[in-house]
């Protein structure tokens, strides 16, 4: 699995199927509909700063996971 490290505070998904690995700044994770097929999985990890994830084009979640504390 590639994992794309974040380095700047807006970050548009380009690519499911990867880990985007967010920093300490807060980050705003834009996905767009037209880079993204029906079905695919995204994993972000950002356990640091106040993020936010923006929909557009008629994107939803079906799932998520959130965890306050994990074990690796």
């Amino acid at each position: 699995m590639e994992i794309i490290k974040v380095t700047d505070p807006i970050k548009i998904v380009q690519r499911a199927g990867v880990t985007y690995q967010g920093n300490y700044l807060d980050n705003k994770y834009i996905l767009v509909q037209d880079l993204i097929s029906t079905g695919e999985t995204i994993t972000i990890i950002d356990q640091e700063g106040s993020n936010t994830i923006e929909l557009t084009g008629g994107l939803t979640i079906t799932s998520s996971i959130v965890a306050s504390n994990e074990m690796v």
